[in-house]
């Protein structure tokens, strides 16, 4: 019998996780490690733990942020090499579609808010206005929940934040099983496998950019 194919996710946007996802078994690897030596041996552990290697990888997905600069270019550079060493289909998946997937599978709906860690005390946040397109706020938690109030009014956004940032730590292995399950789900629908086409989203622009221009003026 053939071994059922994997559909591996990977999370470095906070904390380093891997999971190994196939239509009968799925297995997850965590570790306390930085990315850069940590997130290999996750890999090769939630594969074994599943009787597979990466020969049974085909497809990778990866969050591509906002979170960890450092985690996202390390998570997403492992990624796309693995996926042209292994001739296989890896797709981006942002950390915002992650948490509001998690939130909706225990709420029941997909939230208006999605809200991710940066820094600490430093947050990322989508806000989805009924009627409106999804607006980016990024800063500390008094900034996110005036933009909160202003987009779904005084109560409704004060709550649908509380709950946001309640839902922030839900752990790198809720996350990396959620990419698996949200790439799979892409790749099902047709989205591109392409891991030239994977770009990170900092949710912001990175210092060295914010500096650079300091230093010369725009580009």
């Amino acid at each position: 019998m053939t071994p059922k194919k994997v559909t591996l996710g990977i999370d470095t946007a906070g904390g380093v996780a891997a999971a190994a996802l196939t239509s009968d078994a799925h297995a997850v690897s965590t570790t306390d490690s930085q990315a850069l030596e940590g997130l290999l041996p996750c890999v090769r552990r939630a594969l074994a733990s599943i009787d597979r290697d990466l020969t049974a990888v085909c497809a990778i997905a990866v969050c591509i942020g906002p979170g960890s600069f450092t985690g996202l270019r390390i998570g997403v550079a492992f990624a796309k090499s693995l996926a042209q060493a292994l001739d296989v289909d890896a797709v981006g998946i942002s950390s915002f579609d992650i948490v509001s997937s998690v939130r909706a599978a225990v709420e029941g709906a997909a939230p208006h808010i999605a809200v991710v860690q940066g820094k600490r005390g430093f947050y990322y946040a989508r806000i989805a206005a009924p009627g409106s397109s999804p607006g980016i706020v990024a800063g500390a938690p008094d900034i996110l929940m005036a933009a909160a109030r202003d987009a779904l009014g005084a109560e409704a956004g004060e709550l649908e934040l509380t709950r946001a940032l309640d839902a922030v730590d839900c752990g790198p292995d809720v996350r990396a099983m959620a990419a698996a399950r949200l790439g799979r789900e892409a790749l099902d629908a047709g989205a591109s496998g392409d891991w030239r086409r994977i770009a990170i989203e900092y949710g912001q622009r990175p210092n060295a950019v914010v500096n650079w221009e300091r230093r010369h003026g725009p580009a």
